[in-house]
């Protein structure tokens, strides 16, 4: 499994942008949603050629739809899996300020991320690494040790360029995180798994992933209202599967 310290580039930048997207509207609102809405509640990633070497991962969450964890299975044989729990905590201000991981049920100290807050509410900290965000061009930087890593962000909070790579959607249907409250589910993800998963949690569906020594390219299915049920992947062929619930 890959370490999450790691993948932080992923996770600051996402969080942060739900920060600054929805903060107001998060700290002002004590009442639930009463619009029901699609949540993802299951994914799985088939690797092409190898049925059991897949990931499985089960969504719950909380009263509010905020996500409360991702219970995550990684098969590598029919004897050979383990099982990891990703747990998120809030503030009063329902800002995700810490996120637990627990391996079969046991809690993993070293891979515990707090999250701290700047004086305006917006994520300054992960861990150790910084963050900054440059509002005219819609960019974050993660200055990670001696590292500046920049990211550029649609108007639809999705990433298009990150680390030389560019991502196409399409716009007309609806991605995985298209309902989700604050795109935890992208931040929890992609801190898992890494920067692959940019694919499955969007708010619009992938069409290609561009990291300019080659291209994938996605060949999406969707269910009658345009949410995506399957992509697969052209290189490799791989599959990722979604199913969602009702909130």
């Amino acid at each position: 499994m890959k370490n999450n310290h790691l993948l932080l580039p992923i996770v600051v930048l996402t969080i942060f942008l739900f920060n600054s997207c929805s903060k107001d509207d998060d700290s002002s609102q004590e009442q639930e949603d009463p619009v029901v809405k699609k949540y993802l509640s299951t994914y799985k990633h088939i690797q092409a050629g190898n049925s059991d070497y897949t990931y499985e991962h089960t969504f719950l969450y909380n009263s509010d739809k905020t996500l409360d964890k991702i219970i995550w299975e990684y098969y590598l044989d029919d004897s050979n899996n383990e099982v990891y729990t990703y747990k998120l905590s809030y503030d009063s201000a329902k800002r995700i300020n810490k996120i637990e991981q627990y391996l079969n049920d046991e809690i993993l100290m070293d891979e515990t991320t707090n999250i701290s807050y700047d004086n305006s509410g917006y994520i300054s900290q992960i861990g150790t690494f910084p963050v900054s965000f440059n509002s005219i061009s819609n960019t974050y930087t993660l200055q990670m040790n001696d590292i500046s890593i920049d990211y550029v962000f649609n108007n639809e909070q999705d990433i298009t360029v990150f680390d030389n790579i560019s991502v196409q959607y399409d716009p007309q249907n609806k991605g995985a995180g298209y309902d989700s409250k604050n795109q935890i589910l992208s931040i929890l993800m992609r801190s898992i798994l890494g920067s692959e998963l940019l694919l499955p949690l969007s708010k619009r569906p992938i069409l290609s992933y561009d990291n300019a020594v080659n291209e994938k390219l996605f060949s999406n299915q969707y269910d009658e209202e345009g949410y995506l049920i399957k992509s697969t992947e052209s290189t490799f062929n791989d599959i990722y599967e979604f199913s969602y619930i009702n909130l």
